[in-house]
């Protein structure tokens, strides 16, 4: 199937050091609410990484996403070895601005057709972490 197929990559990009997903899934039912991937690994001089997030609509809005983007981002930091996360989002997605922003994110700028979504190209505002931001250096 096209899950498991996803899934292969996934420990393929593991293996290579080149990505990290994660599900946001319901303890007491087991049912999938989101998910988050730790992508664009550069490391050496860089050490950064970037991160992307998604929420079932059935689930958006309950604080998940503002609890779990904190969480990962310190696992990137201390297991990963990042030393920087970077994020964008669209300039009118005010609920993901939020999540970044109380997950201490600073926005850092605003890039022209970033992304190509639903065949166009897109304005992006830009994020960025510091592991030193978290005090966690």
């Amino acid at each position: 199937t096209a899950f498991n197929r996803r899934v292969s990559r996934y420990y393929s990009e593991i293996r290579q050091d080149q990505g990290y997903p994660f599900f946001l899934i319901e303890r007491a039912s087991g049912v999938i609410l989101g998910g988050l991937n730790l992508s664009h690994v550069r490391r050496r001089a860089a050490q950064s990484v970037t991160l992307g997030y998604w929420m079932g609509e059935d689930h958006a809005g309950k604080g998940y996403m503002s609890k779990a983007v904190p969480v990962l981002c310190r696992q990137a930091f201390t297991l990963l070895g990042f030393e920087r996360v970077e994020a964008a989002c669209l300039p009118e997605n005010g609920a993901s601005i939020r999540v970044l922003e109380k997950a201490g994110f600073r926005r850092e700028g605003f890039a022209r057709g970033y992304l190509s979504i639903a065949g166009a190209r897109r304005d992006h505002l830009l994020f960025g972490l510091l592991k030193s931001d978290l005090d966690l250096v």
